[in-house]
C-alpha cells in the first residue's frame, strides 16, 4: 500500500474512530458515572476487537511483521487508539458539562420568569427564536449574565420549550427543520424535568 494511500486512510480512521469514541459515551452522559463507566468500557472492548481482529483472521505473526503496520493492520491500530483515547477524552470532561448545564439550568429558570414579558417582544406570551434573538441585542441585556442564559434558551429551545411544527429547507434533499416555542408553563416544568434527566448524577 502506498504511504500516501496510507496516510489517508489512517487519516479517516482517526476521525471514524474519534467520532464514534465520542458518540458512545456523549450520548450517555447526563445519566451519570455509572452509565460513563460502562460506556468507556464498551468503547475499549470494540477497540480491543478491532485491533485483534487482523491477528484472528491472518494469524498473530503479524504483529511482528513492521510492513503490516504500514497497511491495514495500522489503520486498524489508529482506528482503535482514536476511538478508546476519545471515549476517556470524553467521559473525563463530563462531569464538568453536566455540573455547568444543571447550574445554568437553575439560573436560567428565574431570569427567564422574571424577564418573560419583555424578552417576549411581540406579546404573544411564547418565547419564539426571533424573540431571543432581538432579546440579544437589547441593552437591558448587554450585560454578561444576561447574554449568556440568552444564549443558553437559544441553543436549549428545543429542550426547555415545546415543537410547534416544522418546515423544509432548500430544494428535495434540504433538511426539515423543527420549530419549538417557550411558554411560561414550558420554564416552570424545566428545572424539575432537567432533574430527572440528570439524576444520576445525584447518585
Amino acid at each position: 500500500m502506498e504511504i500516501g494511500y496510507s496516510l489517508f486512510l489512517a487519516a479517516v480512521a482517526v476521525g471514524f474512530g474519534t467520532l464514534i469514541g465520542i458518540g458512545l459515551v456523549s450520548t450517555f452522559e447526563h445519566q451519570g458515572r455509572f452509565a460513563l463507566t460502562r460506556q468507556v468500557t464498551i468503547a475499549g472492548v470494540i477497540a480491543l476487537a478491532v485491533l485483534a481482529a487482523p491477528g484472528l483472521i491472518s494469524g498473530w505473526a503479524i504483529y511482528t511483521a513492521l510492513p503490516m503496520w504500514m497497511g491495514w493492520l495500522g489503520i486498524a491500530g489508529v482506528f482503535s487508539v482514536a476511538l478508546g483515547a476519545s471515549a476517556f477524552l470524553t467521559a473525563y470532561s463530563a462531569p464538568g458539562r453536566a455540573f455547568e448545564h444543571m447550574d445554568n439550568v437553575s439560573r436560567v429558570v428565574p431570569f427567564a420568569l422574571k424577564n418573560f414579558d419583555e424578552i417576549d417582544y411581540d406579546d404573544d406570551q411564547i418565547i419564539s427564536m426571533k424573540d431571543l434573538d432581538r432579546a440579544l441585542m437589547q441593552k437591558s441585556f448587554a450585560g454578561s449574565e444576561p447574554q449568556a442564559l440568552l444564549q443558553f434558551m437559544r441553543k436549549n429551545i428545543h429542550a426547555i420549550g415545546h415543537d410547534v411544527g416544522s418546515y423544509h429547507t432548500g430544494s428535495q434533499y434540504g433538511s426539515t427543520v423543527t420549530v419549538s416555542v417557550i411558554n411560561r408553563g414550558d420554564i416552570e416544568r424545566y428545572a424539575a424535568k432537567m432533574g430527572e434527566k440528570y439524576a444520576g448524577w445525584r447518585k
